[in-house]
């Protein structure tokens, strides 16, 4: 028997004056949430600079909790967890895009491995 899987897409603006992304939500049954961004193409948008804060570069899969750390659990609701992490991830991400400097906090890995990642904010 396989295991259920929930998959989310909305759309989300993390300012009045930024552009709409469509995220899409990912969650095995007994799993964690797996948070990408399917539009705009950020990597086009950061011309080719390598984006921080992901869990891995491609496809972009947005760093937003401690797995190790148990910051995000079964229990918890994701409209009130990685929705409103995700739209304040993208806000950072926006600021990047200008300073190349990550504002929004959190744990950095050299390579990609959800074990190291940290929230955005």
């Amino acid at each position: 028997m396989r295991g259920t899987r929930f998959t989310w897409c909305y759309s989300t603006t993390p300012s009045p004056l930024s552009r709409d992304y469509l995220i899409r939500i990912e969650l095995k049954q007994g799993g964690r949430p797996e948070i990408f961004v399917d539009a705009p193409d950020l990597h086009a948008l950061a011309e080719g600079r390598r984006i921080p804060h992901l869990y891995q570069q491609s496809p972009p899969k947005l760093c937003l909790y401690l797995p190790k750390r148990f910051e995000w659990q079964s229990w918890m609701r994701l409209d009130q967890t990685v929705v409103p992490w995700a739209t304040l991830w993208l806000f950072y991400f926006e600021e990047w895009l200008g300073s190349n400097d990550w504002k929004g906090g959190g744990i950095h890995p050299e390579v990609d491995d959800e074990r190291d990642c940290g929230e955005a904010g």
